[in-house]
């Protein structure tokens, strides 16, 4: 077996089907498996899964009794996988051409390579930011204090390229990994209940010795958000800083990472003000409903 596609469903309904579709359509020159987990949804996803897996050769549901997280969901479905690299999929995703076929020659061609990924792309065919490096001291303060939207727009633009690059991290809607290297990994980091777990495997993968690549030229649309735009926002909005704030704990100094707790929760204090101010209601209770946890998670987790 080449490769196994691992995905995470919670309540992808409109978008697996397609996905799934375009999986089997465009891999042409490799054996695959496809192993679907999902993490208890409450649409119809599960009952889709169930009539596509007698549709498709060498597709495999397993169905979660409770949302485990990302992280998690995927580390259970890596116990089951047989292929020698692993594609970490999102179900808001739509595979083109020969993308997955390209991402497992470019491996197969470059031992020195430990993790790839290609272009994603929305809905509209604009350019979607799928390879980033490591957030600087600026970029933090400009996503958090100033505007998450005008840094988007300075990577978007930053990473128009066209021939393979090296990165820090690519996204993890796509991304394709050796079997051997996230085994010697032990996996994602299951800490990370939601965002940054392409983050945190990127730089594990460096750290051993493997280059990650961007690969420009590999288009892969991704409905950004889809899969998890039914769920409250402030629930994604609490889990993204949290595993932020986890991530910067890992891996830098004890200094370096309360600063960053302090530009983050001073970010979310400062737009409970704004909305305040400007008497946008629901705005203020969503960062109010973010704000508060991620202060009681950083207090009860102090750093020594």
């Amino acid at each position: 077996m080449d490769c196994s596609i691992i995905i995470v469903t919670w309540n992808s309904g409109l978008y697996i089907e397609t996905c799934l579709q375009s999986i089997y359509e465009t891999i042409k020159k490799h054996k695959f498996e496809v192993i679907v987990l999902d993490n208890a949804s409450t649409d119809n996803t599960c009952t889709i899964l169930s009539v596509l897996e007698k549709k498709y050769n060498n597709l495999h549901v397993i169905i979660n009794s409770e949302n485990s997280g990302f992280a998690k969901a995927n580390n259970k479905g890596l116990q089951y996988a047989r292929g020698k690299y692993i594609l970490f999929l999102n179900p808001d995703t739509k595979v083109l051409e020969n993308a997955i076929d390209e991402m497992l020659i470019y491996l197969e061609n470059n031992a020195n390579v430990g993790i790839v990924g290609p272009q994603l792309f929305y809905s509209d065919d604009a350019l979607q930011m799928s390879a980033f490096n490591i957030q600087s001291f600026f970029s933090l303060v400009v996503e958090h204090l100033i505007s998450s939207s005008f840094l988007k727009a300075i990577e978007v633009k930053k990473r128009k390229v066209s021939k393979p690059i090296e990165v820090d991290v690519v996204r993890g809607a796509c991304l394709l990994i050796r079997r051997n290297v996230i085994e010697k990994l032990g996996g994602l980091n299951e800490n990370l209940f939601l965002f940054s777990e392409e983050t945190d495997l990127s730089v594990r993968t460096k750290r051993i010795g493997y280059r990650v690549m961007f690969l420009p030229d590999l288009k892969v649309y991704h409905y950004e958000g889809k899969s998890s735009e039914l769920q409250k926002k402030d629930f994604i909005l609490f889990h993204y800083l949290k595993s932020k704030i986890i991530f910067y704990r890992l891996y830098y100094s004890t200094a370096y990472a309360r600063l960053v707790e302090k530009i983050i929760l001073l970010g979310c204090y400062l737009r409970i003000l704004h909305a305040i101010i400007t008497n946008n209601k629901p705005r203020a209770q969503l960062f109010k409903n973010v704000y508060f946890p991620l202060v009681k998670f950083v207090q009860e987790s102090k750093l020594q």
